[in-house]
């Protein structure tokens, strides 16, 4: 809570500056120097140069979690979609009377924007509403200076609640793909508990020797069942980009779209140790 209040305090302050400096004053705020875009070094100044130049203002649809449905369905097929309940436009039009027991409100543009309901005789609707103005009002890239969106409507929608029966909440499947290949597949858990372990594989589902710095180090994960199609998944969705993660869930062995992140933590990630970063780097830039 207390890192968004920073990080809209941020924005607000510094809202007059162009796209560029910004951008540069964010990168010194959190590794205390400015990032080389001419010459990335580290997995980090990488992103930066892909926020800068990577065209990404061509990339609405794609972030849009509602328009990259299209995508998704055309792509691997609307088998791994998940089901959306409604879409709204305003706040007032949303009625609980309308929706399921348990269901997923989310904002359609940005990160982290999202209220689970697991039984909405307890959720209250004026509480609900107050979060959908906060979000429809929101302007996600005036905080990340992220292109790709500029230009998306902000929307909300809900949708069919997930639960694979075993954990209080679904271990995400965070695949970074490079040029259409699978380079490494981060696991994250104990999301439920605020701590977000994570874990890193390759594609064959060696644990990698790695930890993103700032973040715990997760327990071994079971190599998923479906892991060749995990891949396969990644690969097609991921094929017309230079780089982007493709995130996934599995439920009761069913595999499910979650959304596709150009910029990772806005670029502003690093991974240990700095030799497997600067390869990170040096991937994207090829």
């Amino acid at each position: 809570m207390l890192k968004n209040v920073f990080k809209r305090g941020f924005a607000l302050l510094f809202c007059w500056l162009p796209d560029r400096a910004y951008c540069y004053l964010v990168f010194w705020a959190k590794f205390h120097r400015f990032p080389d875009v001419s010459n990335p070094k580290t997995f980090s100044e990488a992103m930066y140069w892909y926020k800068l130049h990577g065209g990404l203002q061509r990339l609405s649809d794609y972030v849009d979690k509602i328009r990259v449905r299209n995508f998704v369905s055309r792509t691997i097929g609307q088998s791994y979609l998940n089901d959306i309940i409604h879409v709204y436009d305003d706040a007032d039009s949303i009625e609980l009377s309308a929706l399921p027991d348990r269901f997923v409100l989310k904002l359609n543009n940005g990160s982290g924007s999202n209220f689970i309901v697991t039984d909405k005789h307890k959720a209250q609707e004026r509480k609900i509403r107050s979060i959908a103005r906060e979000w429809l009002s929101s302007d996600y890239y005036r905080l990340t200076r992220e292109p790709q969106y500029k230009e998306v409507k902000n929307r909300i929608f809900a949708e069919k609640f997930l639960d694979d029966g075993i954990r209080a909440s679904l271990l995400d499947y965070k695949i970074y793909c490079f040029h259409g290949a699978v380079k490494m597949i981060q696991v994250i858990s104990d999301r439920d508990q605020g701590v977000l372990r994570q874990a890193y594989y390759d594609s064959e589902w060696n644990r990698l020797e790695i930890r993103r710095v700032g973040f715990p180090s997760g327990a071994d994960i079971e190599r998923p069942k479906g892991l060749n199609e995990l891949v396969g998944l990644a690969q097609a969705l991921s094929e017309p980009f230079r780089f982007v993660r493709v995130d996934f869930y599995i439920v009761k062995d069913r595999i499910y779209f979650g959304e596709l992140t150009f910029l990772p933590a806005n670029g502003n990630l690093a991974f240990e140790p700095v030799q497997f970063d600067a390869e990170l780097a040096r991937i994207l830039m090829a």
